[in-house]
């Protein structure tokens, strides 16, 4: 782990990824993703106005995310090969609430040109170790949709355990879509 002293959140790197924080992201890397991404992520996201896949929009986006580190309401870690410009996914923990829930949302998403190959399971995993010693997070919630087979395998492999479901969680496509309910619990928790 690669940290500068004043940084809200570190380089983290993995057997074979970098996970960098969005103040390292470049808008036309990221746009690059989402327009390479959009018609294989779409059926899993809220529908997107044309606006999204703009470099201004992107760059909002990136600032929008700096600012969240930086007030520790969240992490946000783009996956990338050592030496590599291109992002090859992305990872968060949304919504921190600190005492007395130590808890965060977890979303994740991976490029069409690199599933299959284990890179989302090791990012996943890297980014709860950090969450677990480093934030001191307990909880870490993953709400998927239940055809998402491929989300569910990562949030299983990486530890999460199935705790319910809520129908109507979140309007996708302009459709309310029903949520499975994935949680990773911190068993090693300790206070300071």
């Amino acid at each position: 782990m690669n940290t500068p002293e004043h940084a809200a959140q570190p380089i983290i790197e993995t057997e074979r990824l970098v996970l960098i924080p969005p103040s390292l992201v470049k808008a036309e890397q990221l746009l690059h993703y989402l327009e390479t991404n959009r018609a294989f992520h779409e059926r899993w996201e809220p529908v997107r106005e044309e606006r999204y896949y703009t470099i201004p929009s992107v760059q909002e986006l990136l600032d929008s995310q700096i600012r969240q580190v930086e007030s520790f309401d969240a992490l946000h870690f783009y996956l990338t090969h050592n030496g590599s410009d291109e992002i090859l996914g992305k990872v968060s923990c949304s919504q921190i609430v600190p005492y007395p829930f130590y808890s965060t949302f977890v979303g994740y998403s991976l490029s069409h040109h690199h599933i299959h190959r284990g890179y989302m399971s090791e990012a996943l995993r890297a980014v709860l170790g950090y969450g677990c010693t480093v934030r001191k997070l307990h909880r870490f919630e993953a709400n998927i949709m239940p055809g998402n087979q491929a989300s569910i395998h990562v949030a299983l492999a990486a530890g999460f355990t199935y705790e319910g479901y809520s129908p109507d969680y979140l309007l996708i496509r302009g459709v309310w879509e029903g949520h499975e309910h994935y949680v990773y619990i911190n068993s090693e928790w300790q206070d300071g």
